[in-house]
């Protein structure tokens, strides 16, 4: 069963008081309200598409972001949440089954409660989270507010989860005139009809106010009980060779020597490699990417790398940052790194910043090869 996950992102963002689109401000550790956000759909292997509703002068910026995520879509936002979910809808996959429309505003959502929703929906058509109110309630009228019983009442949260042709059928439903409705239960409430709730979660909070802005902004992994850190070290060296090319983070870099091995033998990305497996406690680039077998002669370093981040993925494990050092005579590297970082980040899907490369000689000690040591650091999602 194919699942697709809407997330209307066009918002001007308001109450939030930034500046900007609140989607792009950035937690302790660097990633934005948008990449947590979206982020941990990612791990879901039947979810095979994410539409993003967007503002057109945030397109090219979520672009960017998501640059190396095939089944990421960008479409365009309304003037209303409704009309920035109708338009991702018309963008849907033709073989989806199940459509999961959530909130670019909340970041903290768990893949417990993606789960509870994927599975509902599945059984019940639709599936919301809500929870009850702790606080006592009153009903303003015009002759002043009386006391209502909460018990009554429930709050409601993202992801909601729907059949696509149900939901496809509710908002067609409104016309082209859609008025605007603050969540996607109440437009299916409108014409197919009463929707199936499911336990939500109090941490699953939606970013609206200065303050919750300012709680995000300090907010890491490292002090997140429901993350784990670890601390990965990786190593490689080759011998130069005559008749190779000299690539280091997939950029070829100009010399008369290359380095000698099976694949285009870029050690700077097997150190980065092993150092990621190593944090993940997997084994290293020689056993999962043998030497010996002819299915990796002459094979991109960064194809393998591409790999890597595919078993940190399923292991719910994300690079922090990364730290390398290049030892080496010659040739000189410093005009290249800028290159070989962008290069590495592309891949990586994590901010140049976050990946620092330095270069060292041995002062003639080592002049027929080039080593390179690698340290990462990773946070696994427990």
């Amino acid at each position: 069963m194919s699942v697709n996950i809407i997330i209307p992102a066009a918002g001007a963002s308001s109450r939030a008081k930034t500046g900007q689109n609140k989607i792009f401000i950035n937690a302790a550790d660097g990633r934005s309200v948008i990449e947590y956000s979206v982020g941990v759909f990612f791990d879901f292997s039947q979810i095979s598409k994410i539409v993003i509703a967007a503002r057109r002068g945030d397109a090219e910026r979520l672009a960017a972001i998501f640059k190396n995520k095939k089944n990421v879509v960008l479409v365009d936002g309304g003037e209303t949440r409704s009309k920035s979910v109708k338009n991702a809808l018309a963008a849907l996959s033709d073989d989806c089954d199940i459509v999961l429309i959530h909130d670019a505003a909340r970041p903290y959502v768990s893949k417990r409660l993606i789960n509870g929703v994927i599975a509902a929906a599945k059984k019940y058509g639709s599936a919301v989270p809500c929870l009850g109110v702790s606080d006592s309630l009153k009903l303003l009228g015009r002759d002043g507010a009386i006391s209502v019983d909460r018990t009554k009442f429930l709050t409601v949260s993202t992801p909601q989860g729907f059949k696509a042709a149900d939901i496809a059928k509710a908002y067609a439903s409104l016309g082209d005139g859609v008025q605007n409705h603050t969540d996607d239960s109440s437009v299916y409430e409108s014409a197919i009809g009463a929707v199936h709730t499911i336990s939500g979660e109090e941490g699953n909070i939606k970013i609206t106010t200065e303050r919750d802005v300012q709680s995000f902004m300090k907010y890491s992994p490292l002090t997140d009980s429901a993350f784990d850190i670890r601390i990965g070290n990786g190593y490689d060296f080759h011998k130069f060779a005559a008749g190779r090319r000299l690539i280091l983070g997939g950029i070829e870099i100009p010399h008369d020597l290359g380095l000698a091995g099976h694949s285009d033998a870029d050690a700077l990305t097997h150190a980065v490699i092993d150092a990621m497996l190593s944090s993940v406690s997997e084994r290293n680039i020689g056993e999962l990417f043998p030497d010996d077998d002819p299915l990796y002669e002459e094979a991109c370093s960064l194809g393998l790398l591409s790999a890597v981040c595919q078993i940190m993925r399923k292991k719910s494990a994300a690079l922090i940052n990364l730290s390398c050092v290049i030892i080496c005579d010659r040739p000189k590297l410093s005009p290249y790194l800028d290159k070989i970082k962008a290069s590495l980040s592309s891949t990586l899907n994590i901010s140049a910043d976050r990946i620092s490369i330095s270069c060292k000689t041995t002062e003639g000690e080592r002049p027929l090869g080039l080593e390179v040591d690698a340290v990462c650091l990773t946070r696994i999602k427990l």
